[in-house]
C-alpha cells in the first residue's frame, strides 16, 4: 500500500504539490495527499503520489519543515513501526 520513500530531496514546495529529485537526478512532480504528526517518533509525515498517470502507488517520508512551515526535505522512513502506523493513519484519513 504505502511504499518506500521514492525521492530524497525537495526541490520546491507549492500548495499541495512538489518537485522532487529521484536516484538519478530526475525531477518528479509529486502530490501531497496527507501531512500528519506521529508524537510518539517526534516527526512529521506526508503521504504522496507521484504525479503520472501510469503511477497509482502511495509513498511515505518523514520531512523538515522550513522556516515558513513548508516542506523543506524528506526522508526515508526508518523503521518497521513507523511503517505500521503511518499505514493506520493512512488507512484512518481515507475512511473520512
Amino acid at each position: 500500500m504505502v511504499e518506500e520513500v521514492y525521492n530524497t530531496l525537495v526541490d520546491t514546495f507549492s500548495g499541495k504539490t512538489f518537485t522532487a529529485i529521484d536516484e538519478e537526478g530526475n525531477e518528479v512532480e509529486c502530490k501531497v495527499l496527507h501531512q500528519f504528526e506521529i508524537e510518539e517518533f517526534g516527526k512529521k509525515y506526508v503521504i504522496y503520489t507521484v504525479d503520472d498517470e501510469e503511477n497509482s502507488e502511495f509513498f511515505a517520508a518523514s520531512f523538515v519543515e522550513s522556516e515558513d512551515g513548508e516542506i523543506h526535505e524528506i526522508f526515508p522512513v526508518e523503521s518497521d513501526e513507523e511503517w505500521e502506523k503511518i499505514e493506520e493513519v493512512f488507512e484512518h484519513l481515507n475512511q473520512q
